[in-house]
């Protein structure tokens, strides 16, 4: 009798949006709130960014600034990977630069690349015509300042 190989598929990638609120909410709380809002959080996001005990903290606003400056819900990548008869999902992130790379670039380039990004990036976001690039630079703010991939 022979036995049945079962082999690992290939993995499969899907990414899916959230469903945010209704357009008009988001526009109401870009007016009122967003944009001010989310100067604040960058601020305080930057500073917690120059201690090492604050990176955690900062990356956390960081990565919410979209959503905070315009409440629509970043998109998530899942991995389906299919073996042996079982199905894993994975939501682990993108694979990240050796730490010590990542702390020559955060010391030498990082923290003043990245206030300059996070300064253009928000002025960006404040036209309207803007905020698709603004949001997008925002989202690669954790990038510049240290290396770290999302």
């Amino acid at each position: 009798m022979s036995e049945i190989s079962h082999q690992e598929r290939p993995a499969r990638t899907v990414t899916h949006g959230k469903r945010g609120p209704h357009f008009l909410v988001r526009v109401l709380w870009y007016i009122f709130i967003g944009w001010w809002l989310t100067g604040i959080s960058l601020a305080v996001g930057y500073l917690a960014g120059l201690t090492v005990i604050g990176l955690p903290l900062a990356f956390w606003i960081f990565n919410r600034t979209g959503t905070l400056l315009t409440l629509r819900p970043r998109t998530q990548t899942t991995t389906v990977v299919e073996a042996n008869g079982t199905t894993r999902l994975s939501h682990k992130g993108a694979e990240q630069r050796p730490l010590l790379l990542r702390a020559i670039w955060f010391v030498l380039v990082g923290w003043w690349a990245a206030l300059v990004w996070m300064i253009v990036a928000y002025l960006i976001s404040l036209t309207i015509i803007g905020i698709p690039v603004g949001i997008m630079m925002l989202n690669r703010l954790p990038e510049v300042f240290t290396l770290h991939r999302n």
